[in-house]
């Protein structure tokens, strides 16, 4: 429910609260925000004083986009500030933005709290399932609307009444530590908002034999490589000379089946042809072009201008987004790729963090083991191989329906 409130000093605030959230409660919030004690405070509405504090925005009748009239005239300029004011709990700094009450911001609390062991402790002795809410964001923002407040008061009181204790020291700190998270947050999501959005990896088209194809421009490969099932896709497969099978070896171990050592590759923009040389690897990358092939034609990566720079005139664009995306969902075979793959290691960290006491270790191994016997295991090798976690392997082949291809490439996204 987004509803604005206009104070009589000309002040507009906007906000955006649960219609559940009650007249007490939204006092609290206009009082983080304008400093205005909830008795203070007298809000009106198409001329009606709102008074029963205990009541829902919804029952008091309040709708969506409604607009709020707060009295601020009969605030006394030299009344005195109450002692305990200069002296705030650590866990009400920031406490407007935690306690807004919408279902984004509940859930960005949670997974604060999930974070910070010492805090869920605290809470786990007046409120002993808090670990079963942090498990269900939909319990959790049951709880956030009704009783966190009022803990997160109690949990204040304790460390007031008692901050030498050892344990309340503790939480002092873990406080601290999270305002400084907090604030370097915030600070860059203001200055490199860029730094949460995904970042596709960088492709070009190539023809390789009369056969357009997507190459995956790494500079962290040291050769470049062709699978097995292109090469025979594009008619040069008799050309693999196996006498120079091996090991490749970098985040893991992937075995080399042979080498191309000359084939002509062109750009789509450019009749010249260029000679290169491709291992063969399968399990990796169906076409990847490493520093090898970079080196070798003067390759300049110019990100300014979204090319790549070859044989100091051949300009090659680099593919956009929506073609990168294109490229990874056509492989999986379904659209929403993007909403399958992990955003954070906070995600993992939140999911580990919630299932360990909820999950007996005999369970968790049946689900483990019933998720592996999906997929063979010489496939799940290749991606362990490769340095990720048996879990994260079979996790990814889980997401590309058993693609190792594309699962590989998830996993180094």
């Amino acid at each position: 429910m987004k509803l604005t409130i206009s104070v009589s000093d000309g002040q507009l605030i906007n906000v955006d609260v649960s219609e559940s959230l009650t007249l007490g409660d939204l006092k609290a919030y206009i009082q983080a925000e304008t400093e205005l004690e909830p008795q203070h405070q007298k809000l009106t509405v198409d001329g009606k004083l709102l008074t029963s504090e205990t009541q829902t925005l919804s029952e008091l009748g309040l709708k969506d986009d409604d607009l709020l009239v707060l009295d601020v005239g009969s605030i006394s300029t030299n009344e005195p500030v109450p002692a305990a004011a200069t002296h705030p709990p650590p866990q009400s700094t920031g406490g407007s933005d935690r306690f807004n009450l919408t279902s984004e911001q509940a859930e960005k609390f949670r997974t604060e709290l999930l974070g910070n062991e010492v805090l869920v402790k605290s809470l786990k002795r007046f409120r002993p399932n808090i670990t079963e809410l942090l498990a269900n964001p939909a319990a959790f923002l049951e709880y956030a609307t009704t009783n966190l407040r009022n803990d997160m008061k109690v949990e204040a009181m304790a460390i007031e009444m008692n901050p030498e204790d050892p344990e309340n020291q503790a939480r002092i700190l873990q406080s601290i530590r999270q305002e400084q998270i907090d604030r370097n947050y915030q600070l860059a999501h203001d200055i490199t908002p860029e730094a949460f959005t995904r970042i596709n990896m960088l492709y070009v088209k190539m023809i390789v034999n009369g056969h357009e194809l997507n190459a995956f421009i790494d500079t962290g490969a040291a050769v470049s490589i062709i699978s097995p099932k292109v090469a025979e896709s594009v008619g040069i497969s008799h050309l693999i000379d196996k006498r120079f099978h091996g090991e490749a070896v970098g985040v893991g171990r992937l075995k080399i089946e042979g080498k191309i050592h000359s084939v002509p590759i062109r750009f789509p923009n450019s009749d010249i042809a260029l000679p290169a040389s491709f291992s063969v690897i399968d399990g990796l990358m169906d076409f990847l072009i490493g520093l090898d092939l970079m080196r070798r034609h003067k390759c300049i990566i110019d990100l300014e201008r979204h090319i790549m720079v070859t044989g100091g005139s051949i300009e090659v664009p680099f593919l956009s987004d929506v073609e990168v995306e294109k490229i990874v969902g056509d492989q999986l075979g379904f659209k929403d790729l993007l909403d399958t793959i992990p955003k954070a290691t906070t995600s993992k960290a939140t999911t580990d963090s919630v299932a360990k006491p909820m999950t007996a270790s005999a369970s968790s191994s049946q689900t483990s083991s019933a998720r592996s016997s999906a997929f063979p295991e010489k496939d799940i090798k290749i991606l362990v191989d490769l340095g990720f976690t048996r879990s994260d392997a079979i996790r990814a082949l889980h997401q590309c329906n058993g693609n190792v291809d594309v699962a590989a490439s998830l996993l180094f996204q």
